[in-house]
């Protein structure tokens, strides 16, 4: 059975994917500690007999729960200009119960990104931080790139999103997007709404700026594209929306504003998600604790 912070995981958040030779796979809607174990059973006098009498071998699903990891962020996003280079981090946690040996892979993101920590051990309880430095290739048209960092190691294998947003060296303008909290799940078939607020970084006359719209998935796959062009003097905040096409694939996705002026880009992106939204652990507590009262209150 799955378990979410040593309870039960319902199906609304922890989805089965299969179980083989008592490996038992998952997916997860967000990061918390989780973890696999064998589901109690009633047995018969025989059958505990015949199990204490086995030597109390380890199960492949008590492998799964001894080698556990966590992390202290759930995606990785950074902004670059060309010919630019930062620094990020990310803290890997040994939340089990023997040492592991883990090993960093980078999925369509290495040009732009190295570490000297690509395979290292962790005991029980030890954390280790990670140090990566991300470069804004001169070489690499302005652009979204996404990626993942996937951790392996023995019976583990977990990965970390990355949105990486590459602009040019001398950008006229800086811009934001938000996407309303209420819309970060939302089904296809239907418009995505998101503000957008535009900055000029020089003294210009109001001019007029071409915008573009994306949605891409995980693979960098462009979902949908929407281009207008804008007069903009100074400042401009407005909200727009993009249609999701019908039957597109639930999961994660990135929402891409790109803005041209004069072959200079700047950018920015959001993540949202096409699908339902899982019910948080405490509305599942909520549910439960109204149900047994209900229940005490007709007996």
């Amino acid at each position: 059975r799955k378990v979410i912070n040593d309870i039960v995981c319902p199906n609304t958040i922890c989805v089965k994917q299969s179980y083989s030779n008592g490996v038992l796979v998952f997916n997860v809607s967000h990061f918390t500690s989780f973890s696999a174990e064998e589901t109690p059973v009633s047995s018969s006098p025989s059958e505990s007999s015949s199990s204490s009498s086995g030597g109390g071998s380890t199960t492949n699903t008590q492998d799964a729960a001894i080698n556990r990891i966590n992390f202290n962020k759930e995606i990785i996003k950074i902004s670059l200009k060309q010919k630019e280079t930062k620094k990020e981090s990310l803290i890997i946690k040994n939340t089990g119960t023997k040492t592991i040996n883990l090993n960093l892979i980078f999925q369509n993101i290495d040009e732009f990104i190295k570490t000297s920590d690509k395979s290292f051990s962790l005991a029980p309880e030890e954390e280790k931080e990670i140090f990566f430095e991300f470069s804004g290739k001169e070489d690499k048209s302005p652009d979204i790139y996404t990626g993942k960092i996937l951790i392996k190691g023995e019976g583990i294998e977990k990965s970390i999103p990355i949105i990486f947003e590459l602009e040019s060296k001398n950008p006229l303008f800086d811009v934001l997007i938000t996407i309303p909290k209420e819309n970060r799940f939302i089904s296809s078939g239907k418009d995505l709404p998101f503000n957008v607020k535009i900055l000029e970084l020089e003294k210009l006359e109001r001019v007029d700026v071409e915008l573009e719209y994306i949605i891409k998935n995980d693979q960098g796959t462009t979902i949908a594209l929407n281009q207008e062009t804008i007069a903009v003097e100074k400042q401009a905040d407005f909200i727009r929306t993009i249609y999701i096409p019908e039957g597109t694939k639930e999961g994660d996705y990135y929402l891409y504003v790109k803005i041209i002026y004069k072959g200079e880009t700047a950018s920015a992106s959001e993540l949202f998600t096409i699908g339902k939204k899982p019910k948080e652990v405490i509305e599942i507590l909520i549910y439960f604790i109204v149900a047994l009262m209900s229940i005490s209150l007709i007996y």
